[in-house]
Formats: structure tokens, C-alpha cells, sequence
């Protein structure tokens, strides 16, 4: 299976968990990882699924990121399996209750970014996920790694069995 993950990442915990997730699923596929302006319409042709990060700013991925999948062609993921994940911040631990009411309302990157590549014909492998930074420049939490590793270690096994 040839799977792509690209991302966006402004303080370099998005990178960072891209990375590492890309090195995890290496065992059981071909992987490309690529920031979004590196990313060519041939990698994306060439890949069976679609994995899509973004950190969640204000609430919504990049706006560099949505341009990005807005250029994709209508149906560029028609046939292809598609994921969709974010770095944010846990706001169970920042005891804001108006941040907590803000995410109920607004929610985070990683549902918007799925919902997009649905539009552009992808069939969703999983739900979308987020994975925690300390705080809004990061580090990543401790733990996260390995939860990420797991994360895409499950997504590229279960799609490889569907295939």
C-alpha cells in the first residue's frame, strides 16, 4: 500500500508527530511524508490512502492547508482511503471553562480536514483524531508519540486487509 501523510505544522509538533508516524507505518507500506507545499498531484495519484494533518488554529486547520485541499481536484480522492488528525491542546487540563465551551461549539482541525477529503471522494478509514500538546507552541505531551505510532500502525493494517 502506498500511503502519503501530509501536513502543516507551525511550531513543529504536527512535523514532528508526521515523522514519527510515517516511520511507524514504513513496516507495512511505501510512505511518503511531505509538508503541503511539498506535496505534488503525482504523490497523491500514486497513494491508496490519504492521511491529512493540520495544528488546530483558532479552531480550523491552517489556512494554508485549506487552500491546499481546496486546489485538489474534485474527485483527486475518489477511491482512496483518507485520514484526518491534529495537534491541540487538552482543555481538560487548562480549567477554562470558556475555552471549553468555545471547543464545544467550534471543535477542532482534524473533523473539518475529514470532512473536506470526503468532499473530494475519499472514503474515511477512521475517525478523525487529535493528539496533545502542552501548550499552543508545544512540546508534544508526553505519551502522544507512542499513540500516534499506534494510531497510523492500526489505520495501515486495517486498510491493507481491505484492500
Amino acid at each position: 500500500m502506498n500511503l502519503v501523510i501530509v501536513y502543516d505544522s507551525v511550531f513543529g509538533n504536527t512535523k514532528e508527530l508526521a515523522q514519527t508516524m510515517g516511520a511507524a507505518a514504513a513496516s507495512h507500506s511505501t510512505v511518503v511524508v511531505k509538508h503541503r507545499g511539498e506535496v505534488t498531484s503525482q504523490d497523491i495519484s500514486q497513494a491508496d490512502m490519504v492521511v491529512v494533518a493540520s495544528p488546530t488554529r483558532a479552531f480550523n486547520p491552517t489556512p494554508e492547508l485549506k487552500e491546499f485541499l481546496k486546489d485538489m481536484a474534485p474527485g483527486s480522492l475518489t477511491g482512496k482511503r483518507v485520514a484526518a488528525w491534529d495537534t491541540r491542546v487538552d482543555v481538560a487540563k487548562v480549567n477554562s471553562k470558556l475555552l471549553s465551551g468555545m471547543v464545544s461549539l467550534f471543535g477542532y482541525a482534524a473533523p473539518k480536514l475529514l470532512t473536506i477529503l470526503k468532499k473530494k471522494g475519499g472514503t474515511a478509514a477512521a475517525e478523525a483524531e487529535g493528539f496533545f500538546v502542552e501548550d499552543k507552541e508545544g512540546p508534544v505531551m508526553p505519551g502522544e508519540a507512542q499513540r500516534a505510532e499506534a494510531w497510523i500502525s492500526t489505520l495501515v493494517k486495517s486498510s491493507g486487509e481491505r484492500s
